[in-house]
């Protein structure tokens, strides 16, 4: 099976649990399913998975039941997770939203990107619209090409559910928030 109709699978199921979904792969390279994340219009396929990075030994897969155990008994995935075998990584759904919006705001909301993407709108709005100053567009361009509340909304909704009855308050990242951690992401080291 490709990892592609896993991660359909997967969403499927997560949609019917409301992204309450923990997958747990013990599959060598199980973390080649995090490349089906590229689309935050997309329901993620798990709200949390536990993967293998590289090959996996049949001593991995009888940790699992460590991890089970643990998880069972605490119910906290954070506490199970250290009784996994090296080389197996928690990835998190809101995190992962997080990398997707600060890769989206740097690439097309900032610095070169920016640019190119204010220059490529205003060549579609001159021939759209002809009759419009040049700097008016420029100004009208530039004013809404920032992630805004709405888009941002728009892409937790449909990667987290985060607008279904049963998350309202489950996921605490706000449109603030994340504007400030790419601001911090996209500064440059300077030199001391």
């Amino acid at each position: 099976m490709s990892w592609t109709h896993f991660a359909q699978l997967c969403r499927e199921a997560n949609r019917a649990c409301a992204n309450n979904l923990l997958v747990t792969l013990a599959a060598c390279h199980g973390q080649q399913a995090l490349q089906e994340l590229e689309d935050a219009n997309e329901l993620t396929p798990f709200c949390m998975l536990l993967a293998a990075s590289a090959s996996t030994t049949v001593s991995d897969v009888v940790r699992f039941s460590d991890f089970y155990e643990t998880l069972l008994a605490s119910e906290d995935v954070d506490q199970a997770r250290w009784k996994l075998p090296d080389g197996f990584d928690l990835y998190y759904c809101e995190d992962t939203l997080v990398k997707l919006l600060i890769a989206y705001i740097r690439e097309r909301t900032m610095g070169k990107g920016r640019r190119m993407r204010v220059e490529k709108l205003l060549t579609e709005v001159r021939k759209a619209r002809p009759e419009l100053r040049p700097r008016d567009a420029r100004d009208h361009i530039k004013s809404r090409i920032d992630l805004s509340q709405d888009q941002f909304d728009r892409y937790r909704n449909s990667f987290l559910l985060a607008d279904s009855a049963v998350n309202k308050d489950r996921f605490k990242l706000s449109h603030a928030q994340l504007l400030a951690f790419a601001k911090r992401a996209g500064r440059t080291p300077t030199r001391g």
